[in-house]
């Protein structure tokens, strides 16, 4: 079922900061849609002098729930009307559901029994375990006390605040009785004693290592990993972490954050639709988000200007849980300047050559796959045409004159439509682009009498296909 956003949508969003590059509103969204529930999920980058208004406002526009992700799961308590008795316990929120008898927000801690499933889905055992904690936030505090809890044998609990790390350490005996924890810096590992006839399991709860920091570890020594059996990251974006390769080409068990991520959304959204997910669905949703974070290729978007780069490229970008560039944008942030002003002080010509410089740029950078919406312009150039396949997979947006000129012809934004018959210019400089755009692209698309879903719908089936053969 394709979800179709209405006057009856149902809404959910993550608050974070950062939160571009989550994965959630591909998880919820696809859960969503596998159930039939018309339901639309967003992430919501909140400042921190914005968070009591984000949560105010989200509760105001009568949004179905929320979850909260760093740095957030402490600092949302006060702004809650109640909350489940292991969040209250731990003092760690991550999803606010809706109360039938109260208004407001419940908090609740779908971490740990998130974090649970994951570890029961893996050949990894907890019970008699010494246990290497890597990292004293939000995350650390929900794997001690399933550690805790699962009674592990000892653990070691690293970070660079010790400080912090003590706190945790106190919180959990305090908590939950649980008083085996040894408190470390992040440089002091060496003093972990050395095991014979066993080793640690250890997991990495910082954000080291994340996208797009991702060739640094919080410990980098060989032998350090050489005492590992079994590697934990939370991060699931790289897929694999220098932390975690080092983990495997020393011979541990390696998992990410992604069976983590999943579960802790499964038990989210069952509180916001009273429900419960079935295996089927949580083993097509698991699918999907190991699809979209292993799929390499970049996305680029061409078309005519109002042909709907700039709205697919958002949606696209939303559910392949991947950043989203524009070319016209990075031109303005990298050299300081709007389009317009080019055009109007330095000529097209220059433009043009600031354009492919750009695009170079982006196809010579080291990041993970992103949906790039292009400018209408930029598949004229040859040169730009052959860095545009570097990128990634090329998609023309493909629509008639008569729809384009209907969404322009009110917008005086546009330099080039600055003539007086601009339904004549549109039909002039898309009969002289069209060969240039059909030469660049691997996919067309038309998008006449389809809505924005619909065409992304489209799209991410066409990727799919070309996947898999």
């Amino acid at each position: 079922m394709k979800n179709q956003i209405d006057g009856e949508t149902l809404t959910c969003a993550l608050i974070a900061h950062p939160a571009a590059h989550s994965l959630s509103p591909l998880l919820h969204n696809t859960l969503a849609s596998r159930m039939g529930i018309n339901l639309a999920y967003t992430a919501l980058d909140v400042w921190p002098e914005d968070l009591e208004a984000a949560i105010r406002g989200a509760d105001a526009m009568g949004f179905l729930g929320l979850n909260i992700s760093v740095p957030y799961k402490e600092a949302v308590i006060p702004f809650l009307s109640g909350m489940e008795d292991e969040a209250k316990r731990l003092r760690s929120v991550n999803t606010l559901y809706r109360s039938k008898d109260a208004e407001g927000f419940i908090g609740a801690n779908t971490d740990i029994t998130g974090l649970k499933d994951a570890f029961d889905t893996t050949r990894v055992t907890i019970k008699g375990k010494k246990v290497i904690v890597i990292g004293a936030g939000g995350a650390a505090r929900s794997v001690v006390a399933l550690l805790a809890m699962e009674e592990a044998e000892c653990i070691y609990l690293l970070n660079r605040d010790k400080d912090r790390a003590g706190r945790l350490a106190a919180g959990l005996k305090a908590e939950l009785g649980y008083d085996k924890v040894t408190v470390l810096g992040l440089d002091e590992y060496q003093q972990i004693p050395k095991l014979t006839g066993e080793k640690f399991l250890c997991c990495q709860c910082t954000s080291i290592g994340m996208y797009p920091d991702t060739e640094h570890s919080p410990i980098e020594d060989p032998a350090f990993f050489a005492q590992i059996e079994a590697a934990l990251d939370v991060i699931y974006r790289p897929v694999e972490t220098k932390f975690l390769r080092m983990a495997r080409e020393a011979g541990a068990h390696t998992d990410n954050g992604l069976k983590m991520l999943l579960y802790q959304g499964v038990h989210a959204f069952e509180r916001w639709c009273r429900l419960e997910v079935p295996e089927e669905v949580i083993s097509d949703t698991y699918a999907e988000l190991s699809r979209a974070l292993t799929h390499k290729t970049s996305v680029v978007l061409i078309g005519f200007m109002g042909s709907g780069k700039t709205t697919i490229s958002k949606l696209l970008a939303d559910r392949l849980g991947e950043q989203r560039l524009d070319s016209d944008a990075e031109i303005e942030s990298r050299v300081n300047t709007t389009v317009k002003d080019i055009f109007a002080v330095r000529g097209e010509g220059a433009f043009r050559a600031i354009e492919t410089r750009i695009l170079r740029e982006l196809a010579g950078e080291e990041r993970e796959p992103f949906v790039l919406s292009t400018g209408g312009g930029v598949p004229m150039k040859e040169e730009n045409r052959s860095i545009l396949h570097e990128i990634g997979t090329v998609i023309w947006l493909k629509t008639s004159p008569e729809e384009i000129y209907r969404r322009v012809k009110d917008d005086d934004t546009r330099p080039l439509l600055e003539t007086g018959d601009k339904y004549q210019t549109i039909v002039d400089m898309g009969n002289a682009r069209s060969e240039d755009y059909e030469t660049a692209a691997d996919v067309i698309v038309t998008t006449d009498g389809k809505t924005p879903e619909e065409i992304t719908e489209e799209i991410l089936m066409i990727l799919t296909s070309r996947e898999a053969a």
